[in-house]
């Protein structure tokens, strides 16, 4: 009985990354298909309504711009029912969000990464080994703490070190942000 239960879930586990998400603006990506053609793909939980979400859009445009696409592809997650097409296209468009939005609907995606948290990084290789996951960098402390600037900057270090073949340490951190529901 444990044995059928362990297969179930992995069946159903490796099923969320072999699928076909709805896009934002795009036809549907098949996540697998994406994650092979690079050596680094980051899968960005987000939610419109999240105030560190909105607030580390820049900083994420700039992690971005700093790794040329056939190295490194960032998609943003939008897990959950509670968002209108309208709406996070509104988000994508006022806070300057240059990748691709993927719908989650049935937070399949979320629960496969165990992603519990907005903003909160994946990195996953071609490979489909996750070599980081967590928070963007350190500047946010908790919920309506900052720092005045980030001291730790866990996922443009995990790219980069990741790239270079250097081993990512950390490895996972804890996201700061709203839940992902």
């Amino acid at each position: 009985m444990i044995l059928f239960a362990l297969l179930i879930l992995s069946c159903s586990r490796e099923s969320a990354l072999d699928s076909e998400y709805k896009a934002l603006e795009s036809n549907p990506v098949h996540l697998r298909t994406e994650i092979e053609k690079r050596p680094l793909s980051v899968l960005l939980f987000l939610s419109p309504e999240c105030p560190l979400c909105q607030n580390y859009a820049p900083t994420i445009q700039k992690i971005q711009d700093s790794f040329p696409e056939e190295k490194v592809k960032f998609f943003g997650i939008v897990s959950g029912e509670f968002y209108s097409r309208e709406s996070i296209l509104k988000y994508k468009l006022k806070y300057g969000i240059d990748m691709p939005i993927l719908f989650d609907p049935k937070i399949r995606l979320a629960d496969y990464l165990d992603a519990t948290t907005t903003p909160e990084a994946v990195v996953i290789n071609d490979k489909e080994k996750v070599v980081y996951m967590g928070a963007i960098d350190n500047w946010a402390i908790s919920l309506g703490q900052k720092r005045l600037e980030a001291t730790a900057h866990y996922l443009r270090d995990a790219l980069a070190n990741s790239l270079n073949d250097v081993k990512v340490n950390p490895s996972k951190t804890k996201a700061v942000g709203c839940f992902i529901e």
